[in-house]
Parts: C-alpha cells; sequence; structure tokens
C-alpha cells in the first residue's frame, strides 16, 4: 500500500496497520462541553448510515516541486465493515491551466506562480471486511492486507472511520486530540473540527481539519497535513445514504469484489506486516528508479520495503530538456545495493526546466 496516500479520511475501506499506543491523558477531563456534546450527536446522527454512495476530488499538494495532483471518483460504504474508492485520471486541459492564473485559491510557489496541476496517478481501494486491496490497475499490481478478527465488523470503528462517521466521544477524545474552529456556533450548519493523533496507528498525517455538515452529519470535506510535509484534500458530493440502487451500476456484481486477474502481481501482508527490504543476499538490491518520474520512483521503493517518511527527495536544478522534469537524475544508495530498514534513500529530481 502505498503510504503516502494513506489518511484518516479513507475511511470508506482503509485500515491503518500497527500497534496501538496508549493516549497520554483522559479525553473527558480535557475537552469542552461544546465539544464533546457536538462528537456526541455526530456518533449518534450517523449511526442509522448502513450504505453510503458519493463523489470525491482528490488534491495533493507537493511544496517541494510546487506541484498539485488531483484525481476524482467513487466511493462506496456498506455497514458494518466494507467500503470502496476509485480514483480516476484527470485530463489536465489549457482552459483549466489559464483560469488559474488569476484564481485567488490556487496554492502558489515562491515565484507567485501557480502550482503545476497534473493527474494523479489512477487507483482503487476495496475492503470486504476480511482483506484490504490497494490496487494499481496500470501496473497491475496489488496489496492485500489481511485483517486480524478483532478488526472486523463492528470492530473496524477502530480503524479510521470516525472521520466519516464519529466515534463516541469517549473513544474519539482518547484517539485524537480534538479542537473547535473559533467561528464556531451551534446554530451553524458547518462545523471545522481540528484534529492531531494520539495514537501511532495514525501517525502517517500530523493533522487534520474537517468540514462536518451538521445536517446530515458527514463531512463535505477533509484537509490533511501529512507526516511527509505534503498535503491532501478531500471534497465530497452527491452523497446518498442507504439507497439500495446507488450500487446498481455493478449490474448484480460484488462492487467489493476486486475481480484481480492472473496478470496481476499480488503481495499479501499479514495485518501489521510491512513490505520489508529483500535480504542481503539478493544480489539485486534496492531498484533502480533513475530516469523515473518522481511519484513512480518512490511507489517502486515503497513497494521494496523502504519506508516512505525515508525517501527524501533532493532538488536536482532544472531539467536540461522539458521531457526530463520531475525525473531522477540520481539515486543515492545506488542501484542494487542493501539497506536497512531505517536507512535514508535520496532521490535528486530535476525540476522545472529554465525558461529560454
Amino acid at each position: 500500500m502505498h503510504r503516502h496516500i494513506i489518511v484518516p479520511l479513507l475511511v470508506l475501506i482503509l485500515v491503518q496497520q500497527g500497534q496501538q499506543a496508549t493516549a497520554q491523558q483522559n479525553g473527558a477531563a480535557r475537552i469542552d462541553p461544546v465539544l464533546w456534546k457536538l462528537l456526541d450527536d455526530w456518533a449518534t446522527g450517523s449511526s442509522g448510515i448502513r450504505k453510503l454512495h458519493g463523489k470525491h476530488v482528490r488534491r495533493a499538494y507537493i511544496k517541494a516541486f510546487e506541484q498539485e495532483k488531483v484525481c476524482y471518483g467513487e466511493f462506496w460504504y456498506e455497514a458494518p465493515d466494507r467500503g470502496r474508492i476509485d480514483m480516476k485520471a484527470v485530463e489536465i486541459t489549457e482552459k483549466m491551466v489559464s483560469e488559474r492564473q488569476s484564481s485567488q485559491k490556487v496554492r502558489r510557489g515562491e515565484k507567485g506562480q501557480p502550482y503545476e496541476l497534473i493527474s494523479d496517478i489512477p487507483q482503487r481501494w476495496i475492503c470486504d471486511g476480511k482483506q484490504l486491496i490497494s490496487i494499481d490497475d496500470k501496473q497491475k499490481e496489488a496489496q492485500i492486507h489481511l485483517l486480524p478478527p478483532e478488526m472486523r465488523g463492528d470492530n473496524i470503528m477502530n480503524s479510521p472511520l470516525p472521520f466519516l462517521f464519529g466515534l463516541p466521544p469517549e473513544k474519539a477524545t482518547k484517539r485524537f486530540e480534538l479542537t473547535l474552529a473559533k467561528d464556531y456556533r451551534p446554530a451553524h450548519q458547518a462545523v471545522i473540527i481540528k484534529a492531531k493523533p494520539l495514537l501511532r496507528m495514525d501517525s502517517s498525517w500530523k493533522e487534520a481539519q474537517i468540514i462536518l455538515n451538521t445536517e446530515t452529519w458527514l463531512p463535505s470535506a477533509v484537509q490533511l497535513k501529512n507526516a511527509d510535509k505534503s498535503e491532501t484534500t478531500y471534497t465530497f458530493r452527491d452523497m446518498e445514504v442507504n439507497k439500495r440502487e446507488s450500487f446498481g451500476i455493478f449490474a448484480g456484481r460484488d462492487p467489493y469484489d476486486p475481480r484481480l486477474g492472473k496478470e496481476y502481481n499480488i503481495n499479501l501482508l499479514k495485518h501489521g506486516a510491512q513490505p520489508s527490504p529483500k535480504p542481503a543476499q539478493d544480489p539485486q538490491g534496492l531498484p533502480k528508479v533513475v530516469s523515473r518520474k518522481h511519484d513512480e520512483a518512490k511507489n517502486i521503493l515503497v513497494a521494496y520495503g523502504v519506508k516512505p517518511e525515508n525517501i527524501k527527495m533532493i532538488d536536482a536544478g532544472p531539467a536540461p530538456r522539458k521531457e526530463y522534469t520531475y525525473r531522477v537524475l540520481r539515486q543515492s544508495p545506488d542501484a542494487g545495493a542493501q539497506v536497512q530498514a531505517n536507512q535514508i534513500v535520496k532521490l535528486f529530481v530535476f525540476n522545472k526546466p529554465k525558461v529560454q
């Protein structure tokens, strides 16, 4: 599973792997009564959701390369523990790029220019209650995480599910440090909740902001500040609750069946396990990622076993030609080297070419 895209928002299908730690103090003792009531209302208001379908747009902001990656798609959820989210590529048009020049809402780089808009990698994530599957259909690859019995059924609420449906406040405050936006009023239909993780299972992100609709008790947007200093936002629309026809596009097929053919390369992992580096006696060693796009290179290294936080992108200067933009000039250690579990791997990546 590509850890740089694992976020609490992916509660539709995603169960974070890792051991839980004990929160530093009791949540009830440090939370204000207004927030406590809001959390209780959130948990109660979303408790009747048995099926959920909607559309989403995901944007990932990569500050180091002044990029904004965008994809869109649909998601499905069925209680207690089945979900699916599809992410599709976006066709970037000249009109979209042109409109960004005058927009006040886009992210801008150090020179005031809008971040480069590019399509993100299309993927599927599926949880059928017993296993979590991350699928790259273009590369014909899938990673399957088997879920232990204690993480199945209603206990999947111990996963990132609370950011979609709301944990009971006594559990939420032991897992997250929660605060309300300063302009909150109980009569507001939209409420902004800030969350910081207290447990190791959420350590891939540092802070979340959830825009919660208090009429539907569903989030309309979530922003994540990730541990690797990138940011990811999800916006939701056209959400349908408890509608059987929401699943009709599968024409009788189970939407939680990944339908992986024989041509797929499948990596099977048990709960808590991570892809580990190949043994020292393996003559192949670290994969060669020179000349690959930086995001593709990172995915290859993560699949090999390098931790995402141990992959450092270093600016290699302007690309000599346009087609080299954001491609890896060199890597350290070199391809074939044997790496330790916590060893840093550096990727020297070309930036945009100089304007002639």
